[in-house]
């Protein structure tokens, strides 16, 4: 394991950017491995702070509009389009 540099971090900023361009919703995997003596402290209690993290990986998901949907709103002067609510 190695710590992500400038360069890889911007490198994965704009594959997420891509997925969002893509219409796919962005889901990082990660995790902190934690002494057993710490687990019953921090449970529950405490955020992970996100440089103790290990990347696993980066997964797009397409997140479809829900079945109905156009046709719903089919006799109104809609003009669909589709877009991430969550995209910054």
């Amino acid at each position: 394991m190695k710590e992500l540099d400038d360069g890889e971090r911007m490198t994965f900023e704009q594959i997420i950017q891509g997925m969002a361009a893509s219409s796919l919703r962005c889901i990082a995997f990660a995790h902190e491995q934690i002494p057993e003596e710490e687990q019953e402290i921090r449970e529950g209690r405490q955020k992970l702070k996100e440089d103790s993290l290990t990347l696993i990986g980066l997964v797009g998901i397409k997140d479809p509009c829900r079945p109905g949907v156009r046709k719903s709103c089919g006799g109104l002067p809609i003009r669909w389009s589709e877009c991430q609510n969550d995209y910054r």
